[in-house]
């Protein structure tokens, strides 16, 4: 009888494994597929059923259900349910890997969290100038795109509480086209807009970017994909206004984890970086809700690593998931020494609400 739990359990680990290395449409083990590996529907009913490998050595003494120090927690796994949404927070940045560098473990954290839904929105492509090559059949943005969907999997599979598919859509906001990608208590928004450099003027003469557009040197931004045209900079500021209200329904409160766009406290920041920030605030203007937390960028890099060793090694983890998107495509990453500056810093300043109650 122990020897055919621990066959059961090892048949749920090496389905769990395989689920975790497929592409984003893969999903984590149903109860169906545990079946028909051998696996009782009922094992995965709840923690108190569940196989336990150390309790049944415990109890027997015998050596052929020794718990396995590396060996996932069984326990942990039960079938999906519905968790009730309490809290929202977004996470608003220019590139892929903003938030995975320069904002955790805060995020990292709030992923964690069942009830709380966690929403990315990326306002440009990050594309370096490449647009949408530069090869057509895989354009850099994509492998970017990819790599921050991996890690955003990587947290929220860390307690793996309930299988989930990745659903990849295509939705519209004030008739702006925008790709919409859900994985369990995520929901991930790319607007494709085009990098604007550091010094926001792009990457050729009179270049479309969020600086240009907000200080009106254009007339509109086009994303990379021609998925979608902004009119001036309120039209912008409208379409994300729509994807903030959407998604912090019904509670019609959030929080938020932005770029410091502040030059006193974020010095020499990327002008994406800042734009994107300001894009938010005018969003906001007049929601007295949120508060706001404010995180430093690129001047992290020579302050001291300010979180604890657990933190760091999330951080790098993460963002080691992230840059293997590009890898995979046959770009080169940036898991260099500049980039690993930022990892275990944690430098932020936050802005209260000042009133409670809903108001977006």
């Amino acid at each position: 009888m122990i020897k055919a739990s621990y066959i059961g359990a090892a048949g749920l680990l090496t389905l769990a494994l395989v689920a975790c290395s497929r592409g984003a449409s893969t999903s984590a083990p149903t109860q169906e597929s545990l079946a028909q590996a051998g696996q009782s529907s009922a094992l995965a009913t709840d923690a108190s059923t569940a196989p336990n490998l150390l309790g049944r050595t415990q109890a027997t003494g015998r050596n052929s259900g020794r718990a396995d120090p590396e060996a996932s927690p069984w326990n942990r796994i039960r079938p999906q349910g519905i968790t009730p949404i309490t809290s929202v927070v977004f996470n608003v940045v220019a590139h892929a890997d903003d938030w995975a560098l320069f904002m955790n473990p805060n995020v990292y954290n709030e992923v964690l969290q069942e009830n709380t839904k966690s929403v990315f929105i990326y306002t440009t492509a990050g594309d370096g100038g490449a647009g949408s090559g530069p090869t057509p059949q895989q354009p850099y943005f994509v492998a970017r795109e990819d790599g921050a969907n991996r890690a955003v999997r990587f947290i929220a599979n860390v307690t793996p509480a309930f299988s989930s598919d990745t659903v990849t859509t295509r939705v519209k906001f004030r008739g702006h086209t925008i790709r919409k990608v859900v994985y369990k208590n995520t929901v991930s928004y790319f607007l494709r807009l085009n990098d604007g450099a550091p010094d926001g003027q792009g990457y050729t003469d009179n270049a479309q970017s969020l600086q240009h557009l907000y200080e009106g040197k254009v007339k509109q931004m086009t994303a990379v994909d021609n998925s979608a045209t902004y009119v001036g900079w309120n039209d912008l500021t409208s379409t994300v206004a729509s994807i903030i209200t959407a998604e912090s329904r019904p509670i019609g409160t959030a929080s938020f984890n932005l770029m410091d766009p502040d030059p006193f406290y974020n010095d020499g920041d990327h002008s994406d970086h800042q734009h994107t920030s300001l894009l938010v605030q005018a969003s906001l203007k007049g929601k007295t809700c949120v508060p706001i937390s404010y995180f430093q960028t690129y001047d992290t890099s020579w302050q001291a690593v300010n979180v604890d060793t657990d933190d760091l090694l999330n951080q790098a983890a993460l963002f080691g998931v992230m840059e293997s998107g590009k890898g995979d495509s046959g770009y080169p990453g940036t898991w260099e020494p500049f980039h690993k500056t930022f990892l275990g810093k944690n430098y932020v300043r936050t802005v209260p609400a000042t009133t409670s109650g809903a108001c977006l």
